[in-house]
This record gives structure tokens, C-alpha cells and sequence, in this order.
């Protein structure tokens, strides 16, 4: 017998913080290389470049501080709990402050993809495609 893969509300509120950001890292940097090339980047250099401008801690952090008010009841509840997990280990190029608002980023995008939300995916990844440009401007 095959198991369903559908994950229901219930059960999804219940999947650990750890393991929705871990599902989230593949989900949100494979939605930013796609928006990418549908910007027209081209080339793996340049998009591994640019890329980079969006999967650091430091730089995830400065995202979601700046869509904070722009979460979902649900996602800010997400976001929270991932928040004030206890990290096991902090990269050398971040912060503990950056690392935790950037796994709590990933498990927002983990929590998307497992409810299947492409829709929401989407808004949220051209929303930070609309901070990275006005940041870069200044």
C-alpha cells in the first residue's frame, strides 16, 4: 500500500521547525535561481552570482525582517516557532540573530511548498526580487 503524501493541516502544524526550513532552503533557492533566468540572467556564473546576492543568512535575515508585516497569520506562526529554535550550529558568516531569521525564512517556504501553495511561493519570492532592487539602487 502506498502512503498518501498530502499532508493535512493538522499534521502540518506539527512538523518540526528544523525540517520545514531544511525542505524550505531547496524550495527558496530553487524559486530564486528560477526567477533568475525568468529575469533574464543567463549564463551559470552570473546566476550563481546573483544567486548568492539572495541565499545568505545575512541577506535572508534582511528579507524576511522586511516582509515581516507582509506574512500570513500562518506563516508569522511558522516563522515564529522557527525563530526561537535553538540553532546547533551558527555558519562564520552570519550571525546567530541573522542565522535564526534566515532558517526561520526557509521553514516559511518549507511550510509553503509542503501545503502546496505555489501561488504564495511565488508572490513571496518577487516580493524579495522588489526589496533586492530597491536595496540595490541606494
Amino acid at each position: 500500500m502506498e502512503k498518501d503524501l498530502r499532508v493535512d493541516y493538522t499534521h502540518l502544524q506539527m512538523i518540526s521547525t528544523a525540517d520545514l526550513a531544511y525542505l524550505g532552503d531547496a524550495v527558496y533557492e530553487l524559486s530564486i535561481r528560477k526567477g533568475l533566468i525568468l529575469r533574464g540572467t543567463n549564463g551559470a556564473g552570473n546566476l550563481s552570482n546573483e544567486a548568492a546576492k539572495f541565499v545568505t543568512a545575512p541577506n535572508q535575515s534582511k528579507f524576511l525582517h522586511l516582509l515581516w508585516d507582509q506574512l500570513t497569520e500562518d506563516e508569522l506562526s511558522v516563522a515564529k516557532r522557527a525563530r526561537n529554535k535553538k540553532p546547533n550550529n551558527i555558519p562564520k558568516h552570519a550571525t546567530r540573530t541573522e542565522y535564526i531569521y534566515a532558517t526561520a525564512l526557509e521553514a516559511v517556504f518549507g511550510y509553503l511548498s509542503l501545503k502546496e501553495d505555489e501561488k504564495r511561493i511565488i508572490q513571496l519570492v518577487e516580493m524579495i526580487f522588489g526589496i533586492n532592487d530597491e536595496t540595490t539602487k541606494r
